[in-house]
């Protein structure tokens, strides 16, 4: 996150160019992470489908995101854009903190807590 606002410092230009190619970049590695923690939220039986909308309404939003980037930079200048950028990266990771923990819990209880919550 810090690194998102220390791009809005950058003057314009290459440098400002390669930082965001970069920011970019690295932002695809938190993929990796997502998989392997949506795969503990949802109970068993609906686990798949579950795993497959989220899946699905991440690729709408990386389909729409690069668009909303490109209007806001133009519009409003990059540094902007960049902002509107670190706002959204700041949404996912209180979506994230608020998540329930399940490591070192046992499946039987997650589905029993889902089975709860209905």
């Amino acid at each position: 996150l810090a690194s998102v606002w220390a791009v809005t410092l950058v003057p314009d230009g290459w440098p400002l160019y390669l930082a965001g190619a970069l920011l970019f970049g690295f932002n695809n590695s938190t993929w990796v992470v997502s998989f392997a923690h949506s795969t503990e939220l949802f109970p068993t039986h609906v686990r798949g489908s579950g795993i497959g909308t989220t899946m699905a309404c991440g690729r709408v939003v990386s389909i729409l995101a690069p668009t909303f980037f490109g209007i806001v930079a133009a519009q409003y200048g990059i540094a902007t854009a960049f902002r509107y950028g670190a706002l959204a990266w700041l949404l996912t990771m209180l979506g994230y903190l608020l998540s329930r923990e399940t490591s070192g819990v046992a499946l039987e209880h997650i589905e029993a807590a889902a089975q709860l919550a209905e």
